[in-house]
């Protein structure tokens, strides 16, 4: 803070106060009175320097939030999007179930049934697979007999 020659002026009222006063030796008290008012008027301004600092500084904060905003938007836009993907081959797992059943109707022992989509280029003209499907990784259904789960994989 400044060293003031003369201290500024508390308010309006402290001002007229101090006019009145100096009235009686009117060259002294204008010069005391100019000086306080000078004095005061440095305040205002450092005080409205340091606000606009504030402000500055909090524009620049707001500014870096609203970027960071709109990239988390474009991601959770993208996120909905890899969702709808999902919830789209929601009715899978019910035709699965009703091909699951049906086949554990005529093989009560059999444990697991599992679904897999084949390429033409790996089935030979009898009909049989000619790669070897990595049950874990390849299916993209699995039906279990026994608890009755249906579980979808979705690759991409």
């Amino acid at each position: 803070m400044k060293n003031y020659l003369f201290a500024p002026f508390k308010d309006d009222e402290d001002k007229m106060s101090t006019w009145e006063s100096c009235k009686s030796g009117i060259d002294q008290g204008i010069m005391i009175f100019l000086g306080r008012l000078e004095s005061t008027y440095d305040v205002i301004i450092g005080e409205l320097r340091s606000r606009n600092a504030v402000a500055v500084a909090d524009e620049r904060i707001i500014k870096t939030l609203e970027k960071e905003i709109r990239v988390l938007k474009a991601d959770n836009d993208d996120l909905r999007k890899g969702c709808k993907l999902l919830k789209d081959t929601s009715h899978y797992p019910k035709e699965y179930k009703a091909e699951a059943d049906e086949y554990f109707s005529h093989n009560p022992n059999a444990e697991k049934l599992w679904f897999f989509m084949v390429g033409d280029s790996e089935v030979d003209e009898d009909g049989d697979i000619r790669t070897t499907l990595n049950i874990g990784v390849d299916a993209i259904a699995e039906c279990d007999n026994f608890n009755g789960d249906v579980s979808v994989e979705v690759y991409k």
